[in-house]
């Protein structure tokens, strides 16, 4: 029986998942969240549900994200920022907490196979996934989440660097929330827009692939049907994260403006 850790569950890709394993037979799901009541809140059907095992915690207990991972097929990375919050590094500082943790069980355990590791990161930061992209349409959302992009660079880095760590970097166009499209895999192209749920659903197929065909690789979510709806706060979120980008000093009053 798979067993995958989900840390962030209950951030949009992190609760994406969830839903997405929740639905399948014979998994079980850990889940790390700072709050256990919102994840409830967000699927009170789990509450009692002996598939679901939950752990209290941030990325600073390493004993609960040892915990939560040890056992596990693979860990889906979810935690990044969610605003344009300048010098942000919640994804550098959560890729060296989970590295940590893993040493942890690799000393305890050492002939025990450590899980594979899937990060999510954004094809911004690829150069080869957004080479067909419109130049200006690049050089406008680069901006609008240039912190974002940084802390999710500097985090691939530090996984890449990791000996005897596997780790696939999922690499989505824009997400936005909306019903499921089916979805491919793609080392070659990226799309903007993405639900959240097709994104879920090929991050779970990376990590039952038995071959380790993607271990490694950049590894992008298309929708397999046309017609994602662009959510209505996608032009609001974009002027935001410029303001933040070219004049720092308006995060404090226009951050909310892009949660």
């Amino acid at each position: 029986m798979p067993t995958y850790a989900i840390l962030g569950a209950t951030g949009n890709c992190g609760r994406s998942l969830v839903q997405v394993l929740a639905q399948q037979e014979k998994t079980t799901i850990h889940a790390l969240v700072r709050s256990k009541t919102k994840l409830y809140n967000f699927f009170p059907a789990l509450k009692d549900n002996p598939k679901l095992k939950v752990f209290k915690g941030d990325i600073t207990n390493l004993e609960t994200i040892k915990n939560c991972i040890q056992d596990t097929t693979a860990v889906f990375q979810t935690v990044a920022a969610a605003t344009n919050e300048p010098g942000c590094s919640i994804a550098q500082d959560t890729a060296k907490a989970v590295l940590a943790a893993l040493e942890r069980l690799r000393l305890e355990r050492p002939a025990s196979a450590l899980p594979l590791v899937v990060v999510l990161s954004s094809s911004s930061t690829s150069e080869y996934l957004t080479r067909q992209s419109p130049w200006l349409l690049h050089f406008l959302i680069w901006r609008a989440a240039y912190y974002v992009y940084i802390d999710l660079i500097e985090a691939e880095k530090i996984f890449r660097a990791a000996k005897g760590v596997r780790g696939v970097f999922m690499k989505p166009g824009g997400m936005v929330h909306d019903t499921p499209h089916g979805h491919e895999l793609s080392t070659e192209r990226e799309e903007t827009f993405t639900a959240w749920l097709d994104l879920a659903a090929g991050m779970v197929e990376v990590a039952g692939a038995e071959d380790g065909r993607w271990v490694g690789r950049e590894v992008s979510v298309v929708p397999k049907r046309p017609g994602t709806r662009i959510e209505w706060r996608v032009p609001q979120i974009l002027v935001s994260g410029l303001l933040i980008y070219y004049f720092p000093w308006t995060y404090p009053y226009v951050g909310r403006f892009q949660q």
